[in-house]
């Protein structure tokens, strides 16, 4: 059995937040003590982290916390977009366990970090196993991460967002073992009897034909189709009836195929990466993310109307997966460009997910970048929101 509940605190002071949080959850889910714990906190207490992790331990009885700083905050109650404000959710389990770890120095070595990480990890075969991820992502490189974590401890399905700042500071704070620290990576594995399911839907949709990347090297894309890929863009600003380039930053991204031969992109087959650069006198576009030559990929065009949908969509699909009652918690991670921004409105995510999962305790916040594995392959996504439920099995 996986007994969990949520709670929040809008206090200024971070002993009082922290205690007011976590007192909370563990009284709302009936426990004197946790098993693990997940912690997002608004940056306004960065200088203070130390303390709420420290004292959130010390009220739950247990170091195995993990999160991260977040601009934004969300329980299955409130949305909590405004400083300060700390979200706490408590687990106590009979059938899975727990451990968090910290991972430092991430700009150094990506590949280093994930060697690191997977060296903490013990060799198991347990029928289930969930990596929750939180790092900055200021420093954060998914490939050279994800390759060395697989190298050294085989594939670990992993589900999170990247920590959020206040765009000021340029850093985002990652928690583990109760700890913190700015240029790391927060982790906490979940291995024993359980299940999970991971609901992945984009603000975007894609538009116009599949292009295949015929000169491209790292992140750049050079052709498309044999031609330079800014007039590939071009095009489709004018299929897509934008006022002007100004706009691209905003409402244009680039939609990759998740396998080799790719050439149809549905509602789902394709991961969102943003346009970091445009060269307009070289021809050649660059992608957050590398991109593969040979491969395919399309352009997406950020749509209200559209990600409504394929949220509601996205739900429904998820809670069918569930028996009822079986759904013990979700940990949700919402790009910072949703939200408000997107729909004109709070709350709009936390109101649709309570409407499929009315009794289930949820705990979210705004990401920079959401991890969710597609087809046994991990991916770091980009403009969509993403439900993570893990439950009990049938």
């Amino acid at each position: 059995m996986i007994r969990t509940a949520t709670h929040y605190s809008k206090e200024r002071d971070p002993r009082r937040a922290a205690e007011i949080a976590a007192h909370g959850a563990l009284r709302k889910a009936h426990l004197d003590r946790a098993d693990f714990v997940f912690v997002f906190a608004h940056p306004a207490y960065a200088e203070d982290y130390p303390l709420i992790l420290e004292r959130i331990a010390e009220l739950t009885g247990t170091t195995q916390i993990s999160g991260c700083s977040a601009f934004g905050i969300m329980t299955e109650d409130a949305d909590l977009d405004e400083a300060p404000a700390l979200g706490v959710l408590v687990a106590a389990s009979d059938t899975c366990t727990a451990s968090t770890h910290l991972i430092s120095n991430l700009q150094e070595s990506n590949y280093q970090a994930g060697l690191a990480l997977g060296s903490q990890i013990p060799a198991g075969f347990e029928e289930n196993r969930l990596l929750c991820l939180f790092p900055d992502p200021y420093s954060f490189h998914g490939g050279a991460f994800f390759s060395a974590l697989e190298q050294q401890a085989g594939f670990l399905p992993a589900a999170g967002g990247g920590a959020s700042d206040n765009g000021v500071q340029a850093k985002g704070y990652s928690f583990g073992q109760a700890r913190s620290s700015y240029d790391a990576l927060g982790a906490l594995l979940l291995s024993g009897s359980f299940r999970y399911e991971a609901g992945i839907a984009h603000s975007c949709v894609p538009i116009g034909d599949a292009l295949q990347i015929t000169n491209a090297h790292g992140n750049k894309i050079f052709e498309l189709d044999h031609r330079p890929a800014y007039d590939s863009l071009l095009e489709m600003l004018s299929s897509a009836h934008l006022n002007s380039a100004r706009e691209i930053p905003e409402k244009v991204f680039l939609g990759l195929a998740l396998g080799d031969f790719q050439t149809e992109f549905g509602h789902e087959d394709y991961f969102v990466s943003k346009i970091m650069d445009i060269n307009t006198r070289k021809g050649f576009l660059t992608s957050v993310v590398p991109v593969r030559q040979g491969g395919f990929m399309t352009f997406a065009l950020r749509d209200r109307s559209q990600a409504s949908q394929r949220l509601a969509v996205t739900l429904e699909e998820l809670a069918q997966r569930f028996e009822p009652g079986k759904a013990a918690f979700g940990l949700y991670f919402n790009c910072v460009t949703r939200g408000k921004n997107l729909f004109g409105e709070e709350g709009h995510d936390r109101k649709l997910i309570r409407q499929y999962f009315p009794d289930m305790p949820v705990l979210g916040f705004t990401s920079y970048g959401q991890f969710a594995p597609v087809r046994g392959v991990n991916f770091f996504h980009h403009q969509t929101g993403t439900l993570l439920v893990i439950g009990e099995k049938s």
